[in-house]
C-alpha cells in the first residue's frame, strides 16, 4: 500500500459536489430497489420463472450503474463481485423456497432467511464498495 493509498482509502470522503452525491444516490437507489423487488418476488408465491428473471434483472441493473458510475478500478471489480455473489445467494434462496411445499414451511425455514440475509449484505456492500471507488476517484 502507498502513502497516497493510505491517506485516500482511510479518509472520509463525503460529496465535494452534487454530481459525485447523484452517483452515490444513484447506485444506493439501485440497491435498495433491487433488494426490495427480490425479496417482494421470493415472498410473493410467484412462479419460479419469475422469481429468478426478478432477481436477475435487479441485480444486472445495479452492476451495471456501478460499472457506468464508478471509475475502472479494484473498488469497482469488488463491487460487482459482490453482485455476483448475491445474486449466487439469493438464486440458492430462490431455490430453497421452490423446494417448500407451502409458505407455512418457508416463514419458518432459517435457512431462507440466512440466505437472504446475506444476499442483502452483498448488495449493500457492492454499493459501499462502488461509493468508495468513486470517493477515491479510482485510487
Amino acid at each position: 500500500m502507498t502513502e497516497e493509498q493510505k491517506r485516500v482509502w482511510f479518509t472520509s470522503h463525503p460529496p465535494a459536489d452534487a454530481a459525485t452525491a447523484a452517483k452515490y444516490n444513484l447506485i444506493d437507489s439501485f440497491d435498495s430497489a433491487g433488494r426490495e423487488n427480490i425479496l417482494q418476488a421470493l415472498t410473493s408465491g410467484e412462479e419460479d420463472k419469475v422469481v429468478y428473471e426478478t432477481i436477475n434483472t435487479a441485480c444486472v441493473h445495479l452492476a451495471a450503474i456501478i460499472a457506468q458510475e464508478a471509475p475502472n478500478c479494484a473498488d469497482r471489480a469488488e463491487a460487482i463481485r459482490c453482485v455476483r455473489l448475491a445474486r449466487g445467494i439469493y438464486n440458492q434462496a430462490a431455490r430453497v423456497r421452490g423446494r417448500a411445499a407451502a409458505w407455512a414451511h418457508i416463514s419458518s425455514n432459517p435457512s431462507f432467511f440466512s440466505l437472504v440475509g446475506a444476499a442483502n449484505i452483498e448488495m449493500m456492500k457492492a454499493a459501499i464498495q462502488a461509493n468508495a471507488a468513486i470517493a477515491c476517484n479510482g485510487i
